[in-house]
């Protein structure tokens, strides 16, 4: 059951669903729910029931997550800290597309506030995010050699005029195209974000912070790919 729920998108769940497939747990494991919690899942049930003789289509979690999403990547509660760490890692590697989708599905939330983010970052440098930061720093190094690779491919092509030379000299590792797409996207956001007025002088600091870090960056040619 569980499995089959982690697996799924929030637009295919249900809710019922998951309440009955919890309810089957609860009675196969004898231990007990409290009495609140029990009454929460009901009233939701219900809930979702009403909004289903309406819209057949409604999915009361895929409603919910914009607002789940804001919480796990701004509030700094350490329960909440715990559940974005255990989503976005699985088997020892950071999960990039659900980090994405939280960012997407939370920028949907009507009090987003994209300056929290800022939150989120200050979290990452702290001790207690050690272990996301060090899967991390793993990813990042990874897109970096393979801006590396690539602009070392195009330098030979461009000196020898053989592609294939290079390409020989070079070869393009597994999954090296996402890394480099994902680290263009990356870029361009951090460009985005820099090229935006300050807000505040405190905003200032940050871009002046991001410019002296993103310029050497920038120096490095960029190929088709």
């Amino acid at each position: 059951f569980f499995d089959d729920v982690l697996d799924a998108s929030v637009s295919q769940l249900n809710f019922k669903a998951i309440v009955d497939g919890l309810g089957n747990v609860l009675f196969q494991y004898p231990f007990r729910v409290p009495a609140y919690y029990a009454l929460i899942l009901r009233s939701l049930t219900v809930l979702e029931g009403l909004a289903l003789q309406a819209d057949p289509q409604y999915k009361l979690l895929g409603r919910a997550y914009p607002y789940i999403a804001r919480r796990l990547l701004t509030d700094p509660a350490p329960e909440l800290r715990e559940s974005f760490e255990e989503l976005i890692i699985k088997d020892n590697q950071l999960r990039w597309n659900r980090l994405e989708n939280l960012l997407r599905e939370g920028s949907k939330s009507s009090d987003f506030d994209a300056g929290q983010l800022w939150l989120l970052a200050s979290w990452l440098v702290s001790p207690g995010a050690a272990g996301v930061r060090s899967k991390l720093a793993a990813e990042v190094a990874r897109m970096m050699d393979a801006l590396a690779a690539d602009d070392v491919r195009n330098r030979i092509a461009q000196r020898f005029g053989n592609a294939d030379l290079a390409t020989r000299l070079v070869p393009v590792q597994p999954s090296e195209e996402e890394a480099r797409s994902r680290a263009a996207l990356l870029m361009n956001t951090v460009t985005a974000r820099i090229r935006a007025q300050p807000a505040s002088s405190s905003d200032s600091t940050v871009v002046q912070d991001l410019q002296t870090v993103q310029a050497p960056l920038w120096q490095l040619p960029r190929g088709s790919g």
